[in-house]
């Protein structure tokens, strides 16, 4: 008879650990300041529930603040229970780039060469170049603006880190100027010898 309690005994505490093991609150995960996040678990099986540490509800997008572990807690259909962590580690938003102080601003029409904007990231980040529709131009270090069309244009500028994290803009305007039209005042045409002068 003690033998089958133990027995029993034993039967039930490995389902109870095996229990434990199989609920998740899935990967770690990174974000960007102000960006959101959905908590998820798994593993309490049909029937199941899941609660949460910090006041959030099972896959309910919510915008952390700070880094923070949260722990899971499962409960299946027989009411027992399991618990696992994941911890949601806030990165914070770079500050914009800076402009550069050599920055050719205003062109005249179809200028043959114009400068390269130019801005400055912080060490490891990388420049990203928007229009003025924030469609993306390019990741390069610089970009060369357009002097095919009279008016402004506007070129906006941001930079990511590792993280993956995008700051804020840095907006550029550059400005093309049409062409003076010149005209010649002095009445009709004239024919005049070699050395004179025209009036």
């Amino acid at each position: 008879m003690k033998s089958r309690l133990y027995i029993l005994f034993i039967s039930l505490l490995l389902s109870t650990f095996a229990y434990a093991q199989a609920v998740s609150a899935g990967l770690d995960q990174d974000v960007c300041t102000g960006s959101s996040v959905t908590l998820s678990g798994s593993g309490a099986g049909s029937g199941g529930s899941y609660s949460w540490s910090g006041g959030i509800s099972d896959g309910v997008s919510f915008t952390p603040t700070v880094t923070t572990t949260y722990t899971l807690t499962g409960t299946d259909a027989n009411g027992c229970t399991g618990t696992d962590q994941v911890t949601v580690t806030v990165n914070a938003i770079p500050s914009a780039p800076t402009t550069d102080p050599s920055n050719v601003t205003e062109y005249c029409l179809n200028d043959a060469s114009p400068s390269e904007l130019l801005a400055t990231p912080l060490s490891g980040h990388t420049l990203i170049w928007y229009d003025a529709s924030n469609t993306v131009l390019s990741t390069a270090a610089s970009r060369t603006p357009s002097t095919t069309t009279v008016g402004s244009t506007l070129y906006k500028v941001t930079q990511t880190d590792v993280n993956g994290c995008e700051s804020s803009t840095l907006n550029i305007t550059v400005t093309v100027n049409a062409l003076p039209t010149i005209s010649v005042v002095g009445g009709s045409s004239q024919t005049v010898c070699d050395g004179s002068p025209v009036i």
